[in-house]
């Protein structure tokens, strides 16, 4: 049956066909198909323009493909279809050696003038059909577009000069994949699509269409991937995206929306009422618009809803977030009417904490009037601050130029220029023309001023202290690491308050404690004192007493971090707290080479030579990175076995490799010392 079905197919199509000779063996060519060629090359080339010499090949003398010469004509694809039938008369011949059909017809800036002929109706089966950058392409498309219904997968006719409706030829090519007719001049609405469940992109932007869009004309595009219907006039309510996702209606594969630069209008509670597939919507862009709701929730990856008229209090842009997921990369709010004051506290960071992939929360040209930095560090995110951008609301110029952390928050906020200020002698500087001032010997007077000084000396403290975290997420961000920021609390709990039985060793860079996150990962932690930092598994908590610039810390604890190795110990994160420096390493459990190799005695294990060996090899692989592959090359200047950290498994781990980066070259003689306070050597000893 089915052989016979094929029979019938190639016998109606060779009833239609040229049969033609020639290198190829016997090809047919569909008559219409052929003629239809020939009657569009000589229209186009009896336009005023330069499209003759782009057609290269557009004439009778050769065939569009599979020519003698090998002179096909430009941009005309063909198949080729081999066949062991053809209809002569009124019997098969089997010389006929394959029936071309032609499948595509792709012309790029190719001075084309005039318009598009009806002929193009007469490629049918065309599957392919792409006519760009042709300015002078001008006039409505041809009725006869309807003809290709069948067989038209793509029609991708950007940046020419057509114009009039698109309603009758579009809506009979329910085949199509890929439609764009952006930057033309069509005029009019747009056709409902209820029938082209195939169309993948659908880009009409930069036209001048109009009117409203019927609410249900997108919910049969099952397969729709991007829609961009920008710079057009667009008017009414927005349509339905998503109708009833349990009979599979609507938008279930969209990933990039662009609605913007319309006339879109329609009073929303919530963005909730623009209903999205969560599990696949990326980008949702209204810029531009007419819309008036207040703010709430979605999921997206791109969100643009600038030049609109959303109105309201700036605190539910949580709301919004709270529901857009972590997968939210940009999200734009620019010139539109939301005011308040921008509290930057526990919820909000909470809210966006979590967005790893956040770049952008762009509220400029609003009527923000005022920020509040109020958080609990255990949860801030100080990178926010290089994502939220301000510029253009009030708050902006209130607080420009003002000698102070709101100074340095505006100029972080509004301008993203977070350069270092140093607070404490700010108010060290105040303090002194304070008491200077002070000329009335009275204890109320200097009882008044002290208070004064001290909570101005405090509030300057935790000003620096926000500061701190600000420039440490930044500075991170810069080289491309992500250490955990530990607060100074997190580190006290988890030491037990750096308690004698914590502590694992003490050595020239600091004293080391295990400690135990409430997350219940071990670390080791250091405490570096007295330009000594000792690095080693655990959760390090250093009181320092150098004169070491913070910003220069925080670049070598950066570089230390991207010291990525297997036989290297991890640097896990950081604590700064006032002049105290704490490095959080992982924890190592094993012990160290040093005691396996001298209180072999009391080690239930003792190494074996094949361990021993795979130790060697291991430190040199380390040592061959931090020499030779790692950047800045860093050389240890103290490798003993003291320093060389075992796991489970004997797979060494090079201890103390990056600390000579934090100490000047006097200070980096090392002390190895035993455990204080306990009845066994620490496991992991750092000096």
């Amino acid at each position: 049956m089915k052989t016979c079905l094929v029979n019938l197919v190639l016998v109606l199509l060779v009833q239609l066909s040229i049969c033609l000779s020639g290198a190829h063996g016997n090809i047919f060519f569909l008559e219409q198909q052929l003629n239809g060629l020939r009657n569009i090359s000589s229209y186009w080339s009896s336009q005023k323009g330069k499209a003759q010499g782009y057609l290269k090949g557009w004439d009778d003398s050769n065939t569009p493909c599979f020519a003698e010469d090998g002179k096909n004509w430009l941009g005309v694809e063909c198949l080729q279809t081999p066949t062991n039938y053809s209809y002569i008369g009124n019997y098969f011949d089997n010389t006929v050696d394959s029936l071309i059909t032609v499948v595509g017809l792709t012309l790029r800036e190719a001075n084309i003038s005039g318009s598009l002929p009806e002929a193009i109706g007469d490629l049918a089966p065309l599957m392919f059909l792409t006519l760009t950058g042709n300015s002078d392409l001008t006039g409505p498309l041809p009725v006869s577009l309807a003809n290709l219904s069948e067989s038209l997968i793509t029609l991708d006719l950007h940046n020419n000069n057509f114009d009039g409706s698109i309603l009758s030829p579009i809506s009979h090519l329910y085949r199509l994949h890929t439609l764009d007719l952006s930057n033309n001049s069509f005029t009019g609405a747009i056709p409902a699509f209820r029938n082209h469940t195939e169309l993948q992109t659908l880009a009409l932007r930069g036209n001048k269409l109009d009117g409203e869009i019927a609410m249900d004309a997108f919910l049969s595009l099952k397969s729709l991937i991007t829609m961009d219907l920008s710079n057009n006039s667009f008017s009414g309510p927005i349509p339905m995206l998503i109708a009833d996702t349990s009979q599979n209606q609507g938008l279930s594969m969209i990933k990039h929306i662009n609605l913007s630069r319309n006339a879109f209008s329609e009073s929303l509670s919530d963005l909730g009422s623009i209903k999205f597939n969560q599990s696949y919507n990326q980008s949702y862009d209204l810029s531009y618009n007419n819309q008036s709701y207040q703010l709430n929730s979605s999921v997206l990856q791109v969100l643009d809803l600038s030049h609109n008229k959303i109105w309201g209090d700036v605190s539910k842009v949580d709301d919004l977030m709270s529901g857009i997921g972590s997968q939210i990369q940009e999200v734009y709010l620019d010139n539109n009417n939301i005011s308040g004051t921008l509290l930057l506290d526990s919820r909000f960071s909470y809210y966006y904490g979590n967005y790893t992939r956040l770049r952008i929360l762009s509220l400029s040209y609003n009527s923000i009037e005022n920020v509040i930095l109020s958080f609990d560090d255990t949860v801030f995110r100080p990178s926010l601050f290089n994502n939220i951008r301000l510029a253009g609301n009030p708050f902006c110029n209130t607080t420009a130029g003002n000698d102070s952390f709101d100074s340095f928050l505006a100029n972080c906020l509004c301008r993203q220029n977070c350069t270092i200020y140093d607070f404490e002698k700010k108010a060290r500087n105040d303090a002194v023309k304070i008491a200077l001032a002070v000329s009335v010997p009275s204890v109320f007077l200097v009882v008044l001023v002290a208070v004064l000084l001290y909570r101005k000396s405090t509030q300057k403290v935790r000003q620096q202290h926000k500061y701190n975290l600000i420039q440490m997420q930044k500075t991170f961000e810069e080289y491309d690491v992500k250490p955990t920021i530990f607060t100074y609390r997190e580190l006290e709990i988890a030491t037990r308050n750096f308690h004698p039985t914590m502590k694992l060793g003490e050595g020239s860079y600091g004293a080391v404690y295990k400690g135990e996150l409430s997350k219940s990962h071990i670390v080791g932690v250091g405490e570096l004192s007295k330009s000594n930092i000792v690095a080693v598994k655990t959760v390090k908590q250093l009181p320092i007493n150098i004169e070491q610039g913070m910003e220069e810390f925080l670049n070598e604890v950066a570089l230390i971090s991207g010291m990525k190795h297997r036989n290297l110990v991890k640097l896990k994160g950081c604590c700064l707290k006032d002049k105290q420096r704490l490095l959080v390493y992982e924890y190592i459990d094993n012990h160290d080479l040093e005691w396996h190799l001298l209180e072999a005695g009391k080690s239930k294990t003792i190494l074996s030579w094949p361990q021993r060996l795979r130790i060697c090899v291991g430190v040199a692989h380390g040592l061959h990175y931090l020499h030779s592959l790692a950047q800045p090359k860093i050389i240890h200047r103290d490798i003993k076995a003291a320093n060389i950290l075992l796991d489970n498994n004997f797979e060494p781990k090079i201890a103390d490799f990056g600390l000579a980066l934090l100490f000047p070259e006097e200070t980096t003689h090392i002390m190895t010392i035993h455990v204080a306070g306990t009845n066994s050597r620490s496991t992991q000893r750092k000096s």
